[in-house]
C-alpha cells in the first residue's frame, strides 16, 4: 500500500518532516550548495557542480518514487515549511523482513544541533 503524501507531515522541535514538494526547487538547492564541503563529502550528489537543475530532477524522481511505491523521501525544513535544513527517506525495501533502509543528510548550518535526531 502506497502511503497518500498529503497524509505524511510530521511537526514538532521546530522541524517540519514532509514529502518533497516542487515548492522546495530553491530551498533545496540553497541547502545543497551550502552543504558542498560537509554533505558533499560522504553524498556523492553533493558536488561542486551541482545546479538548481539537479534539485528539480530530484523532486520530480521523488514524485515518480514515491507514487511507484520505491521510495519515501522527505524534506525537513524549519517550522514554517520555507527553509530546508535537510533530507530524510527510506528506500530499498524488503518486504518479506519488513525493513528498510533509511538515509538522511543536514545542511552545513544545521549540523551538530539536534536536526537529525
Amino acid at each position: 500500500m502506497i502511503p497518500d503524501p498529503s497524509r505524511c507531515l510530521f511537526a514538532g522541535d521546530g522541524i517540519v518532516v514532509r514529502p518533497w514538494q516542487r515548492a522546495d526547487i530553491d530551498a533545496l538547492y540553497e541547502a545543497a550548495r551550502e552543504s558542498l564541503d560537509t554533505v558533499g563529502r560522504w553524498l556523492p550528489w553533493c558536488h561542486e557542480n551541482y545546479a538548481r537543475t539537479d534539485s528539480e530532477a530530484w523532486i520530480e524522481h521523488c514524485t515518480a518514487a514515491w507514487n511507484a511505491g520505491e521510495q519515501y523521501a522527505f524534506a525537513m525544513l524549519d517550522e514554517d515549511g520555507t527553509r530546508v535544513l535537510g533530507g530524510v527517506g527510506l528506500n530499498k525495501f524488503d518486504r518479506a523482513r519488513r525493513s528498510a533502509n533509511l538515509g538522511y543528510w543536514i545542511r552545513s548550518a544545521e549540523q551538530n544541533r539536534g536536526t537529525a535526531t
